[in-house]
């Protein structure tokens, strides 16, 4: 049996076609042959049809919905299929979820605030959204049923799916809770009320629902055929409601995120762990936002963007927009063509099966990804908070900069890779069975750091005062500091905390856990404070900063032995701060608890990333170079000396250059092969085998 279509496809485009009937010009121009054209101009293996855009009007005949009146009945869905496929282009319908007909046509099927107010036009955007707890369900299964059944194409590409940032208070939301759960819906935040976390669970389990019912109706009709499902709400945290179970409706996972650097490499680790098949596809606009429809991206960036994808063996689409008249900018596609071709030996070291090999998980899931702070905050005023990721943002830039080995993982596949350090950071919200692989990386020798208020909550209980982890961390805690400048100062001089001492401690913009340690805890820092409370306006040592004063004995930073584990605890959150000194502090501690044996070592400077992967089937190891610098074109790296780890009883065989073939010279010793790569642009592949 042939592989599947998207384990072979690793250059996309989709042209986005959000365009109204109001006037007869709009698609006017429109000529599928063209449009295909210029899609073999840039080198593409997959093309990602329109079939109906966000504003609800449709591409073709459609049975359900409204067709664009400007097209007269011509199906030029159908007719760029055919053209498409003249070219060898696979192809994969778009259908999205939005659509300003049917909120216009049927007010009630509106998603709709906790004020009544329309999801978005009445907040003053174009778009018009509907609820899959109304009418607008059935619409939405008649469409799907139609597009399958009419149209040869490889897959279904279905955009907008889910809540996004709304939460739903529509006639259908209300009548449906009422009747699941005999209670009115929530509008106050709050983890610790029953209710609220209830309606939660109910908002996930409707928007996977849906999921589940667009997979269902086209695998129905086409057993063969892919569905993907925009999967970008999951950074929105808690408000997107996007699950597991969501993400286990889309055959591969696929958003477009549009960043670049850090970012794009955080996202993609993520999506490569949380998808249920690999590639997962990482899509960027052409132009510099979305609503810039004709300021085109730096060639450099979308460069940088394309081998970031390569390096983090993701598929690459990029998003183009039609003009109104139905045609677009051919330039762009040579362009484009010109950097696929570029890029094209590079695919060699792109594998599905392929597995990233890493000291250092930074742990993020969807549970994780809610702000407690916001207890008690209307849904009206909620700032809808996304803290964690922000701080894997951070965390994941300042692991490039210290050249360590790192993967973003979510509780379900936090033991399968033989990571050695786990970072869970002020991730107060955790599910049941975040908690339980937690406890069971610790309890099988993994280290664990852990900071602030991680475990203070339980997804299914609420908060219950304390740690819901202190077996495993060691501590319990007694509250928080009111004073909101603090500092951790070292119980010992030197190590991990480097300059930083019992006279100059490490400072900490923000407040830290009072903690009680248990006896059986190694004391890494203790708290001190200012002699006065930062916020006060007539007392204090320094107007400017607030110097430490105040060493209060009491444990700020532990070490608990669990299991054949450990787990360090600190009372701040200091590994979020974007300060230098704080990153290698940070740094430090994770190579002491890495020990021996990193996945490798480098000389690399600050902005590039090393990334290895490990083809077991194959007795192969893939090591990419990136280099994504902040200001591009990149300045090339010159004589990168890199060192990978073989596996266990093993010795290097052969080095290659993944986009020449040329062989590599290398020596072994110490179990690692090492090598120096003379030059990097944006990115270097090599292809290590070994064996025996």
């Amino acid at each position: 049996m042939d592989a599947p279509w998207y384990t072979r496809s690793f250059r996309r485009n989709l042209i986005d076609m959000h365009i109204s009937d109001f006037q007869e010009k709009y698609l006017a121009a429109y000529d599928p042959e063209t449009y295909a054209q210029n899609l073999a101009r840039s080198k593409v293996d997959t093309a990602i049809l329109y079939a109906g855009s966000c504003l609800g009007i449709c591409y073709f005949p459609t049975r359900a919905g409204y067709m664009h009146k400007n097209l007269h009945g011509r199906d030029i869905l159908g007719e760029t299929v055919a053209a498409c496929r003249r070219r060898g282009l696979r192809v994969v319908i778009y259908f999205n979820i939005w659509s300003r007909w049917a909120y216009d046509t049927h007010p009630q099927w509106r998603m709709r605030d906790a004020d009544g107010l329309g999801y978005s036009v009445d907040r003053g955007e174009r778009f018009g959204q509907c609820c899959p707890n109304t009418g607008y369900r059935d619409y939405v299964r008649e469409q799907i049923s139609q597009l399958v059944s009419d149209y040869d194409c490889d897959g279904l590409w279905i955009d907008m799916i889910g809540w996004f940032s709304n939460i739903c208070y529509c006639d259908g939301c209300r009548e449906r809770f009422r009747r699941e759960t005999g209670r009115d819906l929530p509008e106050t935040i709050n983890w610790n009320d029953e209710t609220w976390r209830l309606f939660q669970e109910k908002r996930e389990g409707w928007f996977t629902e849906l999921a589940a019912l667009i997979r269902e109706t086209a695998t129905d009709i086409r057993p063969d055929i892919t569905v993907t499902q925009q999967c970008s709400s999951w950074s929105l945290g808690w408000v997107g409601a996007a699950t597991a179970s969501f993400f286990e409706q889309s055959d591969y996972l696929a958003g477009d995120f549009y960043q670049g650097g850090v970012e794009q490499s955080v996202i993609c680790k993520y999506l490569n762990n949380v998808t249920v098949h690999k590639p997962i596809e990482f899509m960027v606009s052409r132009c510099s936002t979305l609503e810039e429809h004709t300021t085109t991206k730096p060639m450099p960036l979308l460069a940088a963007q394309r081998y970031s994808a390569l390096a983090n063996n993701a598929a690459f689409v990029f998003i183009d927009a039609i003009d109104p008249e139905g045609t677009v900018d051919s330039r762009i596609y040579d362009r484009m063509g010109a950097l696929f071709e570029e890029a094209a030996p590079l695919e060699k070291a792109l594998d599905p099966g392929q597995r990233l090999r890493a000291d250092v998980a930074l742990f993020l899931s969807q549970t994780s990804m809610a702000d407690v702070r916001e207890n008690g905050e209307d849904v009206r005023r909620g700032s809808l908070a996304n803290g964690l990721l922000d701080a894997v943002y951070a965390m994941g830039e300042a692991l490039i900069e210290g050249n360590i080995a790192f993967d973003v993982v979510s509780g379900e596949k936090l033991n399968d890779n033989g990571y050695k350090v786990l970072v869970v950071s002020d991730a107060a919200m955790l599910s049941a069975e975040d908690e339980a692989a937690i406890r069971r990386f610790v309890r099988e020798g993994g280290a664990l750091y852990a900071s602030k208020g991680t475990s203070l909550y339980r997804r299914d209980s609420g908060s219950s005062g304390d740690f819901t982890l202190a077996d495993v961390l060691g501590v319990s805690t007694q509250g928080e500091t009111a004073w909101n400048v603090t500092y951790l100062t070292p119980a010992e001089e030197g190590g991990f905390f480097g300059d930083f001492n019992a006279r100059y401690p490490l400072s900490v913009s923000g407040t830290q856990q009072l903690i009680e340690a248990d006896p059986s805890c190694r004391v890494l820092a203790t708290l001190t404070l200012p002699d006065y409370d930062p916020r006060d306006l007539n007392r204090y040592a320094g107007a400017i900063s607030s110097p430490p004063a105040v060493n209060t004995g009491r444990a700020a930073m532990t070490e608990h032995v669990y299991g054949r584990g450990r787990a360090i605890y600190a009372a701040a959150a200091f590994e979020r701060s974007p300060h230098p000194a704080h990153r290698e502090v940070f740094c430090r501690l994770l190579r002491e608890l890495i020990g021996g044996e990193p996945a490798f070592t480098t000389d690399a400077p600050a902005p590039a990333e090393v990334l290895v992967y490990d083809r077991e089937a194959e007795s192969r190891l893939v090591v990419n170079l990136l280099n994504f610098q902040k200001q591009l074109p990149p300045v090339p790296l010159r004589d990168t000396h890199i060192a990978v780890r073989l596996p266990a009883g093993r010795r290097a065989l052969e080095l290659r250059d993944a986009a020449s073939g040329e062989a590599i010279p290398f020596r072994e010793e110490n179990g690692y092969a090492a090598f120096i790569v003379p030059a990097c642009a944006y990115l270097a592949s090599f292809l290590l085998d070994y064996g025996e």
